[in-house]
């Protein structure tokens, strides 16, 4: 099996109303300003390919909480996507997404919604007359079905071992069992 690559991009807020966008940790938000996008630091590669020395490596990651922790002595505090891209295997997924601080870090949780909700939407037009209600009641359900059917490989779950249960924070010095995580 083939070691993915990836490029690790980090949330920059462009705008005081909260707009954000990914670029390259080496971005500069003030520098940003004067450069052309095509001047733009890239976002740096990384392998997990011990036998790849075309790139940094590093190979010595086994575990999402090692990964965090190169993150962050490397760039810092901040919230990360991590995209990765592995040979045969067509196309890039999202690699690992979170927060890193400086107590430990916490994986973002892919947004799905339930089977109740969108089962509910599905009752709501079947008993809705208003030809008006029903397009719009249509056109949420559609919403949420795209939603369900995004991406369908996220994380790095067969490369490295889990830290913690999704969408909870773990400080660096906690010590989690990794067996229990996967059995569950």
């Amino acid at each position: 099996m083939y070691r993915p690559n990836f490029t690790i991009t980090k949330k920059l807020i462009i705008h005081p109303k909260g707009y954000y966008r990914f670029y390259s940790p080496f971005l500069n938000l003030e520098i940003k300003r004067a450069l052309k996008k095509s001047q733009y630091p890239k976002a740096p590669t990384y392998t997990l390919d011990p036998f790849d020395n075309r790139y940094p490596n590093v190979s010595g990651i086994q575990t999402e909480k090692q990964l965090c922790l190169f993150l962050f002595k490397t760039f810092g505090e901040g919230e990360y996507r991590l995209t990765a891209h592995v040979k045969g295997r067509r196309g890039g997924w999202t690699f690992w997404k979170g927060e890193i601080t400086n107590e430990g870090f916490s994986y973002e949780k892919k947004k799905r919604i339930s089977t109740k909700v969108l089962n509910s939407l599905k009752e709501e037009f079947k008993e809705t007359e208003d030809s008006h209600e029903k397009g719009e009641i249509l056109k949420e359900i559609r919403e949420e079905e795209s939603i369900n059917k995004k991406p369908k490989h996220y994380g790095f779950s067969p490369y490295l071992k889990p830290s913690c249960i999704r969408g909870e924070f773990v400080t660096w010095e906690e010590d989690i069992d990794i067996e229990e995580i996967q059995d569950e």
